[in-house]
């Protein structure tokens, strides 16, 4: 992919995820690349909000204990390995979740549209920090209209991945595989806790 065609779709993303997350998957990119790409862009990710939490002074309140005690903050190449599991993860239940809605997508598309999200989302997470280090109202004014459009953004790129007719569709299958991932999240955490206490 050129520079040229990088920063096309990169506009593109800004105003028709849908359309954008199509060309992505037209690219018709190896499997094998797709998988190491979601391994960088989810450890850049981490690193940069670990970067971000030691940027700036945390408040003396609970929520800057909260952050202190937290791996991105502590422990920032574990917090970078979490999210990097919890993508992997992430296109495997989206994929299944969709194809039981009745999608007709396949795993590599899912795969490349949730790598561009993070592309995308990486670079817009730089912007915000320029802008914020600049202008902080108007960066804190960004933040809130970059949240609102990553929602949006996601579901248009989930309806790509899966051909589905409508939105809607892509929108339970981002409800049904954030429930299904905490779901999980939580059962490990209760089996990790037992083999814990049984270890004492």
């Amino acid at each position: 992919m050129t520079f040229a065609r990088f920063k096309e779709l990169f506009r593109q993303t800004l105003t028709d995820p849908r359309g954008a997350g199509l060309e992505v998957i037209a690219l018709q990119l190896p499997v094998q690349a797709l998988w190491m790409a979601l391994m960088l862009t989810s450890v850049l990710l981490s690193l940069m909000v670990s970067a971000l939490f030691h940027s700036a002074p945390l408040p003396g309140d609970e929520m800057g204990e909260l952050i202190r005690m937290s791996p991105a903050y502590r422990a920032p190449l574990v917090f970078a390995i979490i999210n990097w599991v919890q993508a992997v993860v992430s296109v495997f239940v989206l994929h299944w979740i969709g194809r039981g809605l009745g999608g007709q997508g396949e795993m590599p598309d899912m795969l490349a549209v949730l790598i561009w999200l993070q592309v995308v989302s990486l670079a817009m997470a730089v912007v915000l920090f320029v802008v914020g280090l600049v202008l902080p109202l108007l960066g804190g004014l960004a933040m809130i209209v970059a949240f609102l459009w990553g929602i949006w953004a996601t579901v248009a790129l989930i309806d790509a991945a899966n051909r589905f007719d409508n939105m809607g569709k892509a929108l339970g299958t981002c409800v049904l595989a954030v429930l299904a991932v905490s779901i999980g999240m939580t059962i490990l955490s209760a089996l990790l806790a037992g083999l814990g206490l049984r270890g004492a």
